[in-house]
C-alpha cells in the first residue's frame, strides 16, 4: 500500500504495530516521558490506543479514525496521542485493561482509554469506537476538561480506588488444599462447559485456551476422571484440528473461532497459540499413541519453520488476519488469503477430483460462511475449509475407496497450497519475544522424545539454537529483554517462560549451561518481582512505568498461561532439582543452600497467596492447578550420575524407550557428574526422599512404577 505524506514520529519506532500507523494524520507519540511532558504542559488529557499488528478491529480503528482527517484533527486538538504495542508493553496494557474491564464488563483490542497526563489515571475507556463515537467522546472530553475536570477526574484517585483492588488474601483466609478436592472441582467446572458436539468449552466464540488441556492431559496422565479428562482433551483437539480454525493448507492454527463449530476462526495466527497447541497434540500423542495427533503437530512445526522462523535467531510473533485479495488492491480483507470458491477448486483440480475435495472440506458454489460471521461481506461467496468427516466418511459418500479419496484430498491439499503460495501474504509481525520463544523451547524438548530419532535430534538442536540467541541476544546488563533489538525490559512472564522451556531443554542431553542460565535468570526474576509480602510475582519490576501507576499479579490462565502459573512450576522443579543432589554436581555451584531452600519456601507460599482462588477459580487458573496438584503429590526425580553427559543421555534413553507412557508430568530429569564412577547409574528421588542408586535400568523402571 502506497503512502502518502510526511510519516509522523512513529516512522522510526522499532514495533511494526507503531510503525502501521506512522503515516496517520495523527500526531501519534511512542510511550515515552516526552509524550506526557507535553500533555502537561500543554493541559491536555492523553489518549492512549493500544493493540497489536496482527489485530483486525485494530486495523479497522485505524482505516476509519485515525486516517480519517476530521477524527484526527479533533483528537490533536484535544488530547497527546500515544501508541502502545500491547505485545512490546504487556505491563502497560494489563494495567489499563483491567480498567477497560472493570467499567464496561469486556476487554479485548484495539484499547481505547483517556488518562491523566500527570498521575496516568484513566477517566474513560472502552475497545473499539466508530468514528462518529469517537468525535462524540473527543468533544465531551474536551468540554468536560475544561470545564468539569473534578467531576472528570476526582481529585486523589489513583487506579487502585478506582478498581477498588481488594486486599490480598490473609493467611486466617487460606484452606488447606486437598488434592482431590482441587482436581474434582476443576474438573467438575470443565466438564459443566463442555461442547460434547463440538467439543471445546463454552459457546462462541470459541478459544482454544491451552492451559485447559495442560490440566486435562494431567488429569489423564493420572487417570483420574474415570477418562473424561482424556475423552474431553482428545475429542476437543480432533474437532480442532479438522475446523476452519486449523488452515488445513498450511497446517497453523488461528487465533480462535468465531462460531461454536470451530469453523469460521479470526484469521491471525500468534506464536504463542502454535508453540502451546503442539505441546498438546504431542502429550495426546504421547497418552494414547494416536498417530492423527503427532501428524497434526508435525503440520505446526512445518508452519513454524516455514513462516515464523527468523533464520539464524528465533521465532517471529505472528500473522495477520488481513490481506490483499489481489495484487494492486487498496483495501486487505480478513481471510482473503485462506479462502476459496468452488471454480477456483476446480480450475485447479478438474470437476471430477474438484467435487471430491469440495465434499471432503465443505465446500459449496454459495460459499459457506454464513453471514452471522460475515459482518463486513468479505467472505461472501468464499469457503473456509473444515473437514466435514473422516476420508472414510467422505469415501463412504461420494462411492470411492478410502485410498482414492485420500490420493485426491492429499493432491487437492498440494495443489491449492501451492496456487495459495502465490496470493498477496499477510503481514508478518516479526518481533521476536522472550516469553513467546520460551513456549517454544518447551515444545522442541518435547518434540525431540515424541518424535524420535533424526527428526527428535534436529528439534532439539533447534530448540538448542533459540535458547543460544537468547542467551547471547536477549540478555542485556544480565537482565532479560522482552523483544530482541530493543532496550524494553522483560516482564516476569519473559523469565517465567523462558525458564520453563530451559529446564525442559537441559533435560533431553544434560547441557548444565541451560541449567546454568535457567538459575540465573530465576535470581533475577525473584529479585526484580517477587512479592515478599504476601507471596507470588508481580508481572512488572517495581522501577517499570506500569508498576508506578498499579502493580498486578498474573492469576488467570488464558491464551498464555499466567507467570504466576508457569514460575510456580519452576520453582517446584528447582527446588526438588537442589534437594535431590549437591548443585555442584549439577554444574550449578552458585547455588547455595540458602538459595536452593527458597524455591521450596517460595512455591510454598505462593500456592498459599493463591489459595482462596485455586478454591473458589480453578478453572480461571488451570496450569496453576497443575503445578499445586505436583506440589501436593511430589515430584520424582531421577537422577543419572556418570563421568559424561552422553553416558546420561543413553541411559534415560533406556528409560524412556520402556516408558508406555511416553509423558510423566511428575518426574523430571538431571545428570549427576561423577568424576571416578566407573559406568553409569540411576536412582529416584521424591521429595526428601531417595531411593538406592542402581547400574540397572530396570530397578530405576521400577522406582517410577514404570514396570512391576
Amino acid at each position: 500500500m502506497a503512502h502518502h505524506g510526511k510519516p509522523n514520529r512513529l516512522i522510526s519506532e522499532s514495533s511494526p504495530y507503531l510503525r502501521q500507523h506512522a503515516y496517520n494524520p495523527v500526531d501519534w507519540y511512542p510511550w515515552s516521558d516526552e509524550a506526557f511532558e507535553k500533555a502537561k504542559a500543554e493541559d491536555k488529557p492523553v489518549f492512549l490506543s493500544i493493540g497489536y499488528s496482527t489485530c483486525r478491529w485494530c486495523h479497522v480503528m485505524e482505516r476509519e479514525s485515525f486516517e480519517n482527517k476530521e477524527v484526527a484533527e479533533m483528537m490533536n486538538d484535544v488530547c497527546v496521542n500515544v501508541k502502545v504495542d500491547r505485545e512490546v508493553l504487556p505491563d502497560v496494557d494489563r494495567v489499563y485493561m483491567n480498567y477497560v474491564t472493570a467499567i464496561t464488563g469486556r476487554g479485548g483490542w484495539p484499547m481505547s482509554v483517556w488518562i491523566t497526563p500527570d498521575t496516568k489515571v484513566p477517566f474513560f475507556g472502552g475497545t473499539y469506537f466508530p468514528p462518529e463515537t469517537m468525535k462524540q467522546i473527543l468533544g465531551q472530553i474536551k468540554d468536560k476538561w475544561a470545564t468539569a475536570r473534578d467531576r472528570l477526574v476526582p481529585a486523589g484517585n489513583s487506579l487502585s480506588d478506582i478498581l477498588q483492588e481488594p486486599d490480598s488474601p490473609t493467611s486466617s483466609a487460606q484452606a488447606a488444599l486437598d488434592p482431590t478436592v482441587l482436581r474434582e472441582r476443576c474438573l467438575g467446572m470443565f466438564a459443566h462447559i463442555y461442547d460434547k458436539k463440538n467439543g471445546g468449552f463454552g459457546g462462541a466464540p470459541k478459544f482454544p485456551t491451552e492451559s485447559i488441556f495442560s490440566f486435562l492431559n494431567a488429569a489423564a496422565f493420572w487417570n483420574e476422571g474415570n477418562g473424561k479428562a482424556l475423552e474431553m482433551s482428545g475429542f476437543t483437539l480432533k474437532k480442532m484440528a479438522m475446523g476452519g480454525i486449523h488452515d488445513q493448507l498450511g497446517l497453523g492454527f488461528h487465533r480462535y473461532s468465531v462460531d461454536a463449530i470451530w469453523h469460521i476462526p479470526h484469521f491471525e495466527i500468534m506464536l504463542y497459540d502454535n508453540a502451546q497447541m503442539t505441546y498438546h497434540y504431542l502429550t495426546y500423542y504421547a497418552l494414547t499413541g494416536d498417530e492423527y495427533y503427532r501428524t497434526v503437530a508435525v503440520g505446526v512445526l512445518a508452519y513454524l519453520d516455514r513462516v515464523l522462523l527468523s533464520k539464524g535467531k528465533a521465532y517471529m510473533s505472528a500473522e495477520d488476519a488481513e490481506s490483499y485479495e489481489t495484487e494492486g488492491d487498496s483495501i486487505k480483507k480478513e481471510g482473503a488469503f485462506y479462502a476459496w470458491t468452488t471454480v477456483q477448486i476446480k480450475a485447479l483440480l478438474g470437476d471430477e477430483d474438484g467435487d471430491v475435495f469440495c465434499k471432503h472440506f465443505g465446500v459449496t458454489d454459495e460459499g459457506n460462511v454464513m453471514e452471522e460471521h460475515d459482518p463486513h461481506g468479505e467472505l461472501r461467496g468464499k469457503n473456509v475449509l473444515m473437514e466435514q468427516g473422516t476420508i472414510e466418511d467422505t469415501a463412504s459418500a461420494v462411492g470411492k475407496s478410502v485410498e482414492q479419496v485420500n490420493e485426491i484430498v492429499s493432491r487437492g491439499r498440494e495443489r491449492l497450497f501451492e496456487e495459495r503460495e502465490k496470493r498477496p501474504k499477510p503481514h508478518l509481525d516479526d518481533k521476536l519475544i522472550a516469553s513467546w520463544n520460551g513456549l517454544m523451547l518447551k515444545t522442541f524438548a518435547h518434540a525431540s522424545i515424541q518424535l524420535k530419532g533424526a527428526e527428535g535430534d534436529r528439534l532439539y538442536q533447534q530448540g538448542l539454537a533459540v535458547a543460544k540467541f537468547i542467551q547471547n541476544e536477549m540478555i542485556k546488563d544480565d537482565k532479560l529483554l522482552r523483544c530482541y533489538g530493543t532496550n524494553v525490559q522483560g516482564v516476569s512472564e519473559d523469565y517465567a517462560c523462558t525458564i520453563n522451556g530451559l529446564l525442559a531443554l537441559y533435560q533431553i542431553k544434560f547441557d548444565t549451561s541451560l541449567l546454568q542460565l535457567a538459575v540465573q535468570l530465576q535470581d533475577k526474576q525473584d529479585d526484580l518481582f517477587w512479592d515478599d509480602k504476601d507471596g507470588g510475582y508481580f508481572a512488572s519490576s517495581a522501577d517499570s512505568d506500569a508498576s508506578k501507576i498499579m502493580r498486578l499479579k498474573d492469576d488467570h490462565d488464558g491464551a498464555e498461561p499466567s507467570s504466576n502459573s508457569i514460575s510456580l512450576h519452576n520453582l517446584i522443579t528447582l527446588d526438588s532439582i537442589c534437594h535431590a543432589t549437591d548443585p555442584a554436581l549439577l554444574g550449578i555451584p552458585n547455588v547455595t543452600e540458602s538459595s536452593a531452600e527458597r524455591y521450596g519456601l517460595y512455591a510454598a507460599k505462593m500456592i498459599a497467596h493463591f489459595t482462596p482462588k485455586l478454591l473458589t477459580q480453578p478453572a480461571s487458573m488451570p496450569e496453576m492447578v497443575c503445578a499445586t496438584l505436583l506440589h501436593l503429590k511430589e515430584l520424582k526425580c531421577v537422577i543419572v550420575s556418570s563421568r559424561e553427559s552422553a553416558q546420561a543421555e543413553d541411559f534415560m534413553g533406556k528409560i524412556r524407550e520402556a516408558d508406555h507412557k511416553q509423558w510423566r508430568p511428575d518426574t523430571i530429569y538431571v545428570w549427576e557428574k561423577m568424576e571416578k564412577l566407573e559406568g553409569v547409574s540411576g536412582r529416584v528421588c521424591a521429595g526428601k526422599t531417595c531411593g538406592m542408586p542402581s547400574r540397572n535400568v530396570l530397578d530405576v523402571l521400577k522406582e517410577l512404577e514404570i514396570v512391576r
